[in-house]
C-alpha cells in the first residue's frame, strides 16, 4: 500500500491537472462524506478541450488552433478569454 501512495498521487494530480483544477482538490479527503462524493465526479468527468494552464491536452497532445492570438512568450495559440497561455503559464495582457 505505500509502495502505491506516491504513483497514485501523481496519477491523481495530473487527473485534476487535465479537468483545470489545481492538485489541491486531494484535500477533499480530508471532507469526510462530502469528500467520498466529489472527488470520484472529479475523476470521472471529461477534462478539459485543449489546452489549459496546466499543460496540452493529454489526449490531442497539443493545444487547440483557436481565435485569439498568440503567446509572446512561447508562440502557442491561445483562446482569446485566457488569461494566461496554457503552454507556458505566461499571463497574456
Amino acid at each position: 500500500m505505500v509502495a502505491s501512495l506516491l504513483p497514485g498521487l501523481a496519477v491523481g494530480t495530473r487527473r485534476l491537472h487535465d479537468t483545470a483544477r489545481s492538485g489541491w482538490w486531494w484535500a477533499i479527503h480530508l471532507v469526510p462524506v462530502i469528500g467520498q462524493v466529489v472527488f470520484p465526479v472529479f475523476m470521472a468527468g471529461d477534462g478539459t478541450r485543449g489546452a489549459n494552464r496546466h499543460g496540452p491536452d493529454p489526449k490531442t497532445g497539443e493545444a487547440e488552433p483557436v481565435v485569439g492570438g498568440f503567446c509572446a512568450s512561447c508562440g502557442n495559440a491561445v483562446h482569446a478569454d485566457a488569461a494566461f497561455c496554457g503552454t507556458c503559464v505566461a499571463r497574456r495582457g
